[in-house]
């Protein structure tokens, strides 16, 4: 479910990598919304299936602003933890695939976005787990 406040998401400080994005007019980012860039290379939440960048830095409202008038600085590469959807069994194995700017699941058919692998489980009852994350570009996956 797409985001409507900031969320503090875990990330391990020693392993996350972060650059500069210019953001897509008419976008409202909460701080740790998944990202992606619209075809002329605008940040914005993500949906479908266009490609991760990475994640929200900080909040930013470009709700009554032209595309590229506000940066945003995006992790691109790092270790975070997430809830994903799916029961994860106690399994530490997989790919993470995101269809919004909030919403996790184990990849599999790829319907959502690629964005990185599971490290490990970190509670198995809530499905939550670490996972090395890579923006679309940057990804090895």
């Amino acid at each position: 479910m797409a985001l409507i406040e900031n969320v503090e998401r875990k990330y391990v400080l020693a392993s996350r990598r972060k650059v500069g994005f210019k953001v897509k007019g008419g976008a409202r980012i909460f701080r740790g919304a998944a990202l992606s860039k619209d075809a002329n290379g605008f940040v914005e939440p993500l949906t479908g299936t266009t490609g991760f960048t990475g994640f929200a830095v900080d909040e930013i409202d470009a709700t009554d602003l032209a595309d590229g008038e506000v940066e945003i600085e995006v992790y691109v590469e790092g270790d975070v933890e997430l809830e994903l959807g799916d029961n994860i069994d106690g399994s530490a194995a997989g790919a993470v695939e995101a269809s919004d700017d909030d919403t996790f699941r184990l990849g599999g058919a790829i319907v959502g976005n690629p964005i990185g692998k599971i490290v490990k489980a970190t509670d198995a009852t809530r499905n939550r787990v670490l996972v090395h994350f890579e923006a679309t570009g940057v990804q090895s996956l």
